[in-house]
């Protein structure tokens, strides 16, 4: 996804807040044949860094093809709104306001044992 500069963020503390509070998103994958499901994430923390922990249901079609290390996208999105553009100073097109985070990864399944 294209962010101008201005926009972009490169806060972890923000993006793992925004994981938090917006939990419900995409896990993206292209292995077979391109996938999304929509799945609940935990945000889990090292000392050092984060990963996202999820269940997808076996009958599902993407959790038939997944295996460890394949890249995954997941796509949060947070608050959004739309934007007028009679709130610009000068001639604007309308946009919207949005948060969303991406985080790219790789798969490491997890099994009842």
């Amino acid at each position: 996804m294209f962010i101008p500069k201005v926009y972009r963020s490169e806060d972890q503390e923000l993006m793992k807040k925004i994981i938090s509070e917006n939990a419900f998103a995409l896990l993206i994958s292209d292995k077979e044949k391109l996938s999304a499901t929509h799945a609940m994430f935990i945000l889990n923390e090292t000392d050092d860094n984060f990963y996202l922990e999820t269940h997808i249901s076996k009958a599902n079609f993407q959790a038939k093809v997944l295996k460890d290390g394949d890249d995954v996208l997941c796509d949060f999105l947070g608050a959004h709104s739309y934007i007028s553009s009679s709130w610009y100073e000068k001639t604007n097109v309308s946009t919207w306001n949005y948060e969303a985070v991406q985080i790219r990864g790789k798969v490491k399944l997890m099994n009842d044992e």
